[in-house]
């Protein structure tokens, strides 16, 4: 848990060596919002979201000039403004 929220790491689920496209999935699976500053993740979930097919979300970190906490403080709006079904099959950035 970090700051009330659930996270799990990739590295925490023995998921890590996973291709992109596996990764996503893996989120989707188990209900989860993929967190990732890897661009390669925008080309996954953009075709997904032109083929129709489901994911669980995804959030694009542009870290550029900011903390760490200044990215927790914008993630924590996003969970905490919206519901896991509006977060699906969506792509969000960070900053806004």
């Amino acid at each position: 848990m970090s700051r009330g929220h659930d996270v799990l790491r990739a590295q925490d689920d023995a998921a890590a060596e996973y291709s992109d496209s596996a990764l996503l999935e893996r989120a989707t699976e188990l209900a989860r919002v993929m967190v990732t500053y890897d661009d390669d993740f925008l080309s996954e979930a953009a075709m997904r979201f032109r083929n129709g097919e489901h994911f669980g979300g995804l959030i694009f970190v542009r870290p550029r000039g900011m903390t760490i906490g200044q990215v927790v403080d914008q993630l924590e709006i996003i969970v905490e403004c919206l519901s896991p079904l509006e977060i699906q099959n969506q792509i969000f950035y960070v900053p806004f």
